[in-house]
């Protein structure tokens, strides 16, 4: 049997600065049902297609981040290709009944460049070839972890995120997938 890791409990929490103004967000799947917590507003996620792209979303997410890759995934090379003028070395991760996900590593120091994968936009609601550009890779807990993050959809830009604060924990506190 193959195993579904988008049933596995999610959580994100994101501090963001748009404009200068602070918006605290939280995103939480604890394995049945999808809910978001925006600057003290909590909202449940309903709409079947909006968990089944989240679950995508989080399918991806955990590939990108090399968690949890068994057996049920196979492996193929995508050969050498140029990402931001550098060499990297491309593989398709597939696993059954989730979509596939791209990765290509910088050839010179084995790190994460970019992602690709099939993405719905939150926006407009169409599928989009979704990019990720990984660089500023600094060590969390002894893990190499970008720290910067550009983002296209279909060759346009869409966002840029600088993260300053990362953070692995090996276990969740009690409440963690508890709404407030």
């Amino acid at each position: 049997m193959l195993q579904n890791y988008s049933d596995d409990p999610y959580r994100q929490s994101l501090e963001l600065e748009i404009n200068n103004q602070k918006i605290a967000i939280l995103k939480v799947y604890d394995g049945t049902s999808l809910w978001m917590h925006i600057n003290n507003e909590t909202k449940a996620l309903n709409d079947a297609k909006v968990v089944a792209e989240f679950a995508e979303g989080s399918h991806a997410l955990r590939v990108v981040a090399l968690y949890k890759l068994g057996k049920e995934f196979s492996l193929s090379s995508l050969g050498e290709v140029k990402v931001k003028d550098k060499v990297a070395a491309g593989v398709r991760l597939s696993h059954k009944g989730q979509r596939d996900v791209n990765l290509y590593f910088d050839k010179d120091k084995h790190r994460l460049v970019k992602a690709e994968y099939q993405a719905i936009d939150p926006i407009t609601k169409k599928e989009v070839n979704r990019e990720e550009f990984y660089s500023g890779h600094k060590a969390v807990d002894g893990i190499v972890t970008p720290h910067q993050l550009i983002v296209h959809h279909d060759g346009v830009l869409f966002m840029e995120l600088e993260l300053s604060d990362v953070r692995y924990r090996e276990r969740h506190e009690e409440g963690t997938f508890t709404k407030p």
